[in-house]
């Protein structure tokens, strides 16, 4: 909700654009499906599905896929996304599903809240080279082969009915708001101007939001590409270098946009982002630059490589002597000239712009005509290869600010040698995060300005942002120069300082506020710092506007994007019936309105409503409000309390005559902390008592009430006492009730022949929470231990022999002609990984013994388990004697019974 105020940055349109963003999109047809409209290998069908405000799509393949298992929809939620999926108004990109389900040939993909419109295509792409790389885990056909990477795109039909056109492009040029539309429109239903707004940010998202209103009313152009174009006049010019989004709500108005001849209304529209052109044309940045025979030019903004002037667009003197220019190139944000011969003399340039192929920026605004610019002329020699400078004037290497994150070199690089984003990998610092699954920013854009190179990273790099590296591999092509041709080396996790972290707040509560009295505060939605503690935002205020008679403002800072708005005073307790606002200045004691003004809303479920019955300023307190409840907070409680003047009343003032603006804040009461009553391992390692390659050891946390859980919190396990045999146990389940799973899949090298241990006091938030499932309150992360079990031994290993338990009989003496029985027993034998055993048993002599069916022993010999023993009968001393060669006085036979494991491992024991 802040972000919707922060970026609308009027409270006015508050109401309608949330009723707006909680309703439900309504569907066109509840269960339509959509057809296959580009065939990819393996795929086979491909079908769209809208129904019960989520989006369906399934791909059916030519064979059966394999079962993802528990956690590998989380697994694959980056390596297949999806584009063409809309809310409200606004075409969502890049898109991935954390509903991934795979039942047969079909792979279902499930989006909450979006839409798949009729009539329009959806784009399925799977990159398996980078769910490889990068995942646990790939999309597998049945017999374990990979799926390849494809891209699909399925299209939900319109069953006959008409489409109505969405917007495809937004643009703002000064006070001009021109809307594209897919489709042509009805020129006669124009809207009011007033049905539109413009909301816009400075290039630092931090800084408050504005808001542009439409005036007039609405014009419609149909283009002869089948197209239609609005065209909005803004009550005021929208600055260049915004961030701009657009909104629409067609409310009562009796002509909102339809289709052609009266189609289908067009939906409303809640903040597509809309490109603010620019206006002005490129500027030199003074900073001329010549190495040699190089001569670079800079300008303020990026330029339209595409337009590279003439050479005699340009003239070049040494002292008196013309310079011949036999080269022109335009990079990114410089012009790079190449000259036929390095000048001694003092250099002078000019530049006179062509009818045909001018410098201009990317938005087609031409470069102003030089006339005489003195270069700066550096020295001939080559300084060797560039290297980051630790004495930039930035203060550091490498800085961020936002999504700019800035290399400075030691000196001037060449801007027409780029290198690929994918030269440069970002990391934590902090290896733990990377441990837990935190996949850090990634590079999309390079620049090389003058001696600095700014990437461009995503997503937004914010002021609490846990700390991160950047490592620079030297690619085989555009690679770092500098203007002799001399390559950078690479480098490996330079940190990377972050040039906004002083905006990171980190401030605790006053005290803790207790229904029965006792006060303290919780002013805000807090910050999340680097070392994972929730702290709470402080609140102050900003000289804004007095001068203008506008009351003080504040900005909120929290680590969510745009979660930005107009904050409240600096403090605000709870005690039994009221909550105490207290400003950072005194207040008008004339102008307190009543409680209308003030309204407190529940954020507990299921609590009942509170109502503000009064409003006080405490006497010498001008700084504070006292609002009266018609009941007291529970324990864990969180309110939000909000101040709007009420219209036609002057409201709330402070002594020096300034108004107060509207404001909201959050208020809670602090609840006991969860704590950690219990933990186990719970997970079966089976009969041998060993984990083994990809089983699953389990480990329960038991609190003394139910939790909730965010993210991926984890726990250490030692595999062993030395060193290194520390494990990360991660979140698994039981977010909602008291005990909380945490799981570590065997994985080689993992051994324990001592058995696993849980290392006490290694319960970590891992940038998640846990917190009272009734109130909220962060848990106490405190616990005890547990010590090397040798119940719960691990072995990664992949298999190992049976193993005999018993002792062999040597020699048994029997009689010629008698009944013998020797022992040997099955359950003598086990298997270290639990794997079932196949018996054979043999004789070394069969002609020693008779075979008789009479006495139930065709064979010779017979076992019987249940006793343990081998039967057979010993021939009479007259067949023996017929025996040949004559073999003495003794015969004998050895009995061997083999035991053998699926992967063939054997173990034997014998009786003679």
């Amino acid at each position: 909700m802040r972000r919707l105020v922060a970026l609308l940055g009027s409270l006015a349109m508050f109401a309608t654009l949330l009723a707006l963003a909680t309703a439900p999109v309504q569907a066109q047809s509840t269960t339509t499906k959509g057809s296959l409209t580009t065939a990819v290998p393996g795929v086979q069908s491909a079908t769209a599905i809208y129904g019960g405000g989520r989006t369906t799509l399934s791909l059916t393949f030519d064979r059966d896929l394999k079962a993802l298992g528990e956690l590998a929809p989380l697994d694959l939620h980056h390596a297949l996304q999806v584009d063409g999926l809309w809310r409200l108004g606004v075409r969502h990109r890049n898109m991935s599903s954390k509903q991934i389900e795979v039942a047969g040939p079909t792979l279902r993909l499930i989006f909450e809240g979006l839409e798949a419109l009729p009539g329009r295509e959806v784009e399925v792409r799977y990159d398996a080279a980078w769910a490889a790389m990068y995942l646990p885990k790939v999309l597998k056909y049945d017999d374990d082969s990979n799926v390849a990477s494809f891209t699909q795109t399925v299209t939900r039909p319109a069953n006959g009915a008409a489409i109505a056109p969405v917007l495809t492009e937004a643009q703002v040029a000064g006070s001009v708001l021109t809307l594209t539309f897919d489709g042509a429109l009805d020129a006669s239903s124009a809207p009011a101007g007033s049905r539109f707004e413009v909301a816009y940010t400075s290039q630092d998202w931090y800084d408050p939001s504005n808001v542009v209103d439409g005036t007039g009313a609405a014009m419609i152009t149909n283009n002869a590409d089948g197209t239609a174009t609005v065209t909005v006049t803004l009550a005021s010019a929208v600055p260049q270098d915004r961030y701009a989004r657009v909104s629409y709500r067609s409310g009562d108005d009796i002509k909102p946009l339809r289709g052609a001849s009266n189609g289908p209304q067009v939906g409303d529209i809640l903040l597509s982002r809309a490109a603010v052109l620019d206006r002005d044309p490129p500027q030199h940045r003074g900073l001329r630059l010549l190495r040699g025979s190089t001569l670079v030019l800079y300008y303020d903004e990026n330029l339209d490589t595409n337009s590279t002037p003439a050479t005699g667009s340009y003239t070049v003197t040494a002292g008196d002597n013309a310079v011949t220019v036999s080269n022109v190139s335009v990079h990114s944000n410089a012009v790079k000239l190449t000259l036929g011969s390095a000048p001694t003399a003092d250099v002078t340039l000019s530049y006179a712009p062509p009818n045909a192929s001018p410098v201009q920026d990317v938005e087609g605004n031409d470069a102003e005509e030089l006339t005489g610019l003195n270069v700066r002329r550096g020295s001939t020699d080559d300084p060797g290869s560039p290297s980051l400078n630790p004495g930039a004037p930035k203060g550091a290497e490498a800085s961020v600010a936002g999504t700019v994150l800035t290399l400075s070199f030691d000196q001037y690089l060449d801007p027409a040698a780029v290198p690929a984003a994918s030269a440069f990998m970002l990391a934590y610092q902090d290896q733990e995060l990377t441990d837990a699954g935190f996949t850090p920013p990634r590079v999309t854009g390079v620049e090389v300005v003058g001696w600095e190179v700014e990437l461009t990273v995503v997503p937004w790099w914010f002021p609490c942002s846990p700390t991160r590296t950047v490592t620079y591999t030297v690619p085989s092509s555009n690679k770092l120069v500098n203007l002799f041709g001399s390559a950078a080396d690479g480098f490996t996790n330079q940190v990377v300082t972050n040039t906004r972290e002083d905006q990171c707040i980190h401030t605790k509560p006053l005290g803790s506020a207790q229904p029965g009295g006792a006060s303290g505060h919780n002013a805000g939605v807090g910050p999340q710092g680097a070392s994972g503690d929730r702290s709470r935002a402080a609140i102050q205020f900003d000289n804004l506007g007095d001068a203008s008679g506008n009351g003080p403002r504040t900005t909120l800072w929290s680590n969510n994007l745009g979660d930005i708005s107009e904050a409240p005073p600096g403090d605000a307790s709870v005690e039994a019936g009221k909550i105490t606002l207290q400003f950072d200045r005194a207040l008008n004691r004339g102008t307190v309105p009543g409680a209308g003004a003030f309204t407190v809303t529940t954020r507990m479920s299921g609590a009942a409503p509170v109502e503000v019955t009064g409003v006080e300023m405490p006497d010498g307190a001008d700084d504070r409000l006292v609002l009266s409840l018609s009941r007291g907070l529970a324990d864990g409680e969180r309110v939000t309390v909000s101040y709007r003047r009420p219209r036609g009343t002057p409201g709330l003032w402070t002594a020096n005559s300034n108004q107060v603006a509207d404001f909201s804040t959050d208020v809670a009461v602090p609840a006991a902390a969860p704590t950690v009553s219990g933990v186990s391992v719970v997970s079966d390692p089976g009969g041998d008592g060993v984990y083994a390659m990809g089983d699953v050891i389990r480990v329960a946390v038991v609190f003394s009430v139910p939790v909730d859980v965010a993210g991926v919190p984890w726990l250490a396990i030692d595999l062993d006492p030395a060193a290194g045999g520390r494990r990360p146990a991660s979140y698994e389940s039981g977010g909602g009730t008291s005990e909380l799973v945490f799981a570590h899949t065997v994985a080689e090298p993992d051994v324990s022949a001592g058995g696993i241990a849980v290392l006490a006091g290694t319960l970590a938030l891992a940038g998640g929470s846990i917190s009272s499932a009734a109130t909220g309150a962060d848990a106490d992360l405190a616990h005890e231990g547990l010590g090397h079990d040798p119940a719960h031994r691990v072995d990664w290993a992949q298999n190992r022999a049976p193993v005999f338990g018993g002792v062999s009989q040597t020699l048994d003496n029997a009689l010629p002609g008698f009944l013998v029985s020797l022992p040997l027993r099955r359950s003598a034998f086990w298997d270290p990984d639990g794997d079932p055993l196949v018996f054979e048993l043999s004789a070394s002599r069969g002609d020693v013994f008779a075979r008789s069916a009479e006495i139930g022993l065709p064979d010779g010999f017979v076992h019987v388990e249940r006793l343990g023993r081998v039967f057979f009968l010993g021939k009479t001393a007259c067949a023996l004697a017929g025996l040949g060669p004559p073999a003495g006085d003794a015969f004998y036979t050895v009995f061997t019974m083999t035991a053998t494991d699926p992967d063939g491992a054997t173990a034997q024991a014998t009786a003679t």
